[in-house]
């Protein structure tokens, strides 16, 4: 589940159905479904942008929605299922963990591939931005 910090009437959900859910907090009404090939494993919503949200799923990719129009970029290279993401705090990159023991950076915008960080020695679960945005773990 992700919060929205710029519409704060909004979350979102992910489940191993296959669906993104977004939802309005106080009604409780399912405002959009966003359809994936494989169970969704995690989702965040941009920091700098209230209609722009990111999911991973176990087939291995990092999608960045429009949630406006429910179009989608998708980013790939992971060789296993993602298990975390995390905007950074200018919500110009995204950090994506995987089972396959990398994380990846990614430039939001153009879906460029930014750097690979090998070394771990099992499946990475969780990743997260540091409150400076700079750095994560």
């Amino acid at each position: 589940v992700a919060f929205s910090k710029l519409n704060r009437s909004v979350v979102a959900s992910c489940s191993y159905d296959g669906l993104c859910k977004i939802w309005n907090i106080s009604s409780g009404e399912c405002l959009k479904t966003l359809l994936h090939e494989d169970s969704v494993r995690t989702v965040a919503w941009s920091p700098s942008n209230e209609t722009q949200l990111a999911t991973g799923a176990s087939d291995k990719k990092v999608r960045i929605w429009n949630t406006d129009t429910s179009e989608c970029r998708e980013h790939v290279g992971h060789e296993s299922r993602i298990n975390s993401i995390a905007y950074s705090r200018d919500g110009i990159t995204l950090v994506s963990a995987s089972f396959d023991r990398t994380c990846r950076l990614w430039n939001v915008a153009n879906g460029t591939e930014l750097r690979i960080f090998r070394g771990a020695t099992a499946g990475i679960m969780r990743v997260v931005f540091s409150p400076d945005g700079y750095t994560f773990a």
